[in-house]
């Protein structure tokens, strides 16, 4: 996270909020700092073996986290969205609604299956699994002219929505798409304009 972004805030009773994160977060091993009063406990969006997530209650009465692990605002929320301790609706990013194709975890044995394609193929293509904010998903590298790896695709659902809706796909931060773009080049190189 920038230092200079501002944590996000959410309202509701604050103070049983900040308790109920707390208490799911403090491993409760001893010698780890996450049982004491008012210290960090560990982050849900990354594997922490150190406690590195801030909870706590802002001066207006909302409860604030932060991620001294470097987790953004938006992975910490969402994590905590997944294990019910944030509401829904504010704050974070959206996923697939829960249908039978979103609730399998998205990963490549599921992916493999329900195409029809062995795990070992989808490898061989550059597909591997990986988190997405803290949600499994599979990361799809697209190959550039020259073989080299360009934009990344990120699959998070192996279906639509019950409703219809594609939210299965997000693309990598940063991704430039000039898929289309280079299909037309290399296909309209010999013809001439008259």
């Amino acid at each position: 996270m920038d230092k200079h972004e501002p944590e996000r805030r959410l309202d509701p009773s604050a103070s049983e909020q900040l308790e109920a994160v707390r208490a799911a977060f403090a491993c409760g091993h001893t010698g780890c700092t996450c049982s004491r009063p008012k210290s960090n406990v560990h982050c849900p969006a990354h594997n922490d073996t150190s406690p590195s997530l801030s909870v706590t209650v802002g001066p207006d009465g909302k409860t604030l986290v932060h991620c001294h692990g470097g987790c953004s605002q938006e992975a910490v929320i969402d994590a905590l969205r997944e294990r019910e301790l944030w509401p829904r609706g504010m704050g974070g990013s959206s996923y697939p609604p829960n249908t039978p194709a979103t609730l399998q975890p998205c990963n490549l044995a599921n992916y493999g299956a329900a195409k029809g394609l062995p795990v070992d193929f989808l490898v061989g293509l550059g597909l591997s699994d990986v988190n997405y904010l803290g949600r499994p998903a599979i990361r799809i590298p697209y190959a550039g002219a020259d073989g080299t790896e360009g934009p990344v695709r990120f699959r998070l659902a192996l279906g639509k929505g019950a409703d219809g809706t594609d939210d299965r796909f997000r693309w990598k931060s940063g991704s430039k798409v000039r898929l289309l773009h280079a299909a037309i080049t290399t296909r309209f190189r010999s013809f001439s304009l008259i």
